[in-house]
């Protein structure tokens, strides 16, 4: 691998960089048949151990969010290219770039910035794996999620707690910013729509 590439991996944030090396070296997880029925598998580490529920839950989403945005003439493509030894690196190209962009206020009163295509799926999925207690405080449906995301995440740079993660510490102002759409126009241009949100009762 030349210079130029790892420079490039080393700049993705660390879960992205750790998912791209665990592929190259090898490391990643691998597919095992259980015993308790045909169709039956888990997952397992490289060196056998069974992947804990929860690690197997973050890889089962990743892998439905990529075969649901992945044409099958881009695996074909990719599969060839592989096959005769040419360049690996062809972009993917999602068959579906509009989803939801949301905003989930934890009890702590950080709010994680994220995107997804199936907006119920996913609250319900971070409820159950993060730590502390959250709820969504606010959710657009947009026309590009990757852009919206990449765009929310540059706007609040200088709020954000670490650069590998997406969380915030917002102010007052910034939630009214976004009731009120008070956003730069590039982020405004996405937005089709607010998802109404059902107060706590």
């Amino acid at each position: 691998m030349e210079e130029k590439e790892i420079k490039k991996i080393m700049e993705l944030p660390e879960e992205d960089r750790n998912e791209v090396f665990s592929y190259l070296t090898g490391t990643g997880p691998s597919i095992a048949l259980a015993n308790l029925h045909p169709k039956t598998f888990y997952l397992t580490h490289c060196y056998g151990g069974m992947i804990p529920h929860k690690e197997a839950m973050e890889i089962i989403e990743g892998l439905t969010i990529f075969y649901n945005e992945v044409s099958e003439e881009y695996i074909e493509n990719y599969n060839k290219i592989r096959e005769v030894g040419l360049d690996k690196s062809i972009p993917l190209q999602p068959k579906n770039r509009s989803g939801y962009i949301y905003f989930l206020e934890a009890e702590n009163g950080l709010v994680k910035i994220g995107m997804t295509m199936s907006l119920q799926e996913r609250i319900g999925s971070l409820e159950y794996e993060l730590p502390v207690r959250v709820r969504l405080k606010y959710a657009f449906k947009v026309k590009d999620r990757f852009k919206t995301e990449k765009l929310l995440h540059k706007h609040f740079e200088s709020k954000r707690l670490d650069p590998n993660k997406e969380w915030f510490q917002l102010s007052r102002g910034d939630h009214e910013d976004f009731i009120t759409h008070n956003l730069p126009q590039g982020i405004k241009d996405l937005i089709i729509e607010t998802v109404e949100i059902e107060e706590e009762k």
